[in-house]
């Protein structure tokens, strides 16, 4: 009531919060101060990173969206480093990162303070470094070679755990992809011992190997539990929450379970959606909607996928299928890595009965554009008029 200058005529997504800012960011606010938080339904570690922006920054909206909005500018070179890995031309990475940073959702999810942009990178670095870990090998290599990117991709399996359970998801296509990886170093090592070739492999396989699984077991299971479970520590700082402890994380998890399986609210949110709508863009979500009184103008501010590139990368996802069951020679690892790592992040959905929304489907994006990308490397190598294809889709 006595600084009446400092509030808005007109509150806007510049001065206020919108959609679900109202829970993040209330939390992040509250970790900083040491209360008992509010928002309990996802891990903590994505709020302590909106706490770093409001740190930095400051309690208003620059603030409490920074940190989101620099994962959204990180995930930028990782796309171009994973395709860059993948395709090994540096034309199809400047494709990938030029198309991802035209996607819509991308633009809108990364500028909202949630802790979806968190999600999405670790995502996207988990895959990357699972990756890397395939162009190493162990039958031929120092074994520690091959454990660095091993390890990196466990610290952001926990990192990502402990911000969202949508990273959960990678898990299994992560594992499909480690599991076809021991299987060829198993042949190698048969052809090695059959053959009379290669002494030093069939020498050194089975305590390679061990360690490797023992590794394993450290970088997926020990390592991303502690992470998870120092991602608590700001609910043990409370002042007024009195003690947390193992007990009480445990309990949360329960919580959040529960939460999410029986999220069935009384009335249909008017922006949900199914999710075999989602490649095709039907159902944006609304994030914010402002009439200005004076000037008779109305800002909105919505979540959804650009059009061109989304109904494309169905025609591109088709395509490359229809090659894979028709032509052995299409049947390749980088083919397989891509599908694999897109399923794993779309699949879940559809076993989900929950109210779902577009914005879910966000950690699919990346993999879309890089099929997309795949396809125009596939249409430029089999047709006379492919290149030109390329650049005009991309400029386009």
């Amino acid at each position: 009531t006595d600084e009446q200058e400092l509030v808005p005529e007109q509150p806007t997504y510049m001065t206020d919060f919108y959609f679900d800012e109202i829970y993040h960011v209330r939390t992040a606010y509250e970790n900083i101060h040491g209360i008992t938080p509010y928002e309990i339904t996802h891990p903590p570690f994505g709020k302590v990173m909106i706490a770093i922006g409001i740190k930095l920054l400051g309690m208003n909206p620059f603030g409490w969206r920074f940190m989101g909005t620099l994962a959204g500018v990180m995930m930028l070179p990782v796309i171009y480093l994973t395709s860059k890995l993948l395709l090994k031309e540096r034309k199809y990475a400047v494709f990938s990162i030029v198309l991802f940073a035209a996607d819509f959702m991308h633009f809108s999810q990364t500028r909202i303070g949630t802790v979806d942009s968190y999600s999405i990178l670790w995502i996207m670095l988990m895959f990357l470094f699972m990756y890397w870990y395939t162009q190493t090998n162990f039958n031929r290599q120092a074994i520690g070679k091959t454990l660095l990117p091993l390890f990196l991709c466990g610290l952001f399996f926990g990192i990502g755990a402990a911000t969202k359970w949508l990273c959960l998801y990678a898990g299994p296509g992560l594992l499909v992809i480690y599991m076809v990886m021991m299987y060829r170093r198993y042949r190698e090592y048969r052809y090695a011992k059959e053959s009379g070739e290669y002494p030093d492999v069939t020498t050194a396989y089975h305590k390679k190997l061990a360690i490797t699984l023992v590794a394993s077991v450290g970088f997926f299971i020990i390592i991303p539990a502690i992470i998870y479970l120092l991602s608590y520590i700001p609910y043990a700082l409370v002042t007024d929450g009195g003690a947390y402890g193992f007990k009480e994380i445990i309990g949360n998890q329960d919580y959040m379970l529960n939460y999410h399986a029986n999220l069935n609210p009384d009335h249909i949110h008017p922006f949900s959606s199914k999710w075999y709508t989602w490649p095709a863009d039907i159902r944006p979500v609304l994030f914010f909607s402002n009439q200005n009184a004076q000037t008779g103008t109305i800002a909105t501010l919505s979540t959804m996928g650009n059009p061109f590139l989304w109904w494309m990368g169905i025609i591109a996802v088709v395509s490359l299928i229809v090659l894979i069951i028709r032509q052995e020679k299409h049947r390749t690892s980088v083919l397989f890595f891509l599908l694999v790592g897109a399923l794993s992040q779309f699949m879940p959905w559809w076993f989900i009965t929950r109210e779902v929304f577009i914005y879910h489907y966000f950690a699919m994006v990346p993999f879309m554009i890089l099929l997309i990308v795949y396809w125009i490397r596939y249409l430029e190598r089999k047709y006379p008029y492919g290149k030109l294809f390329g650049y005009i889709f991309v400029v386009a």
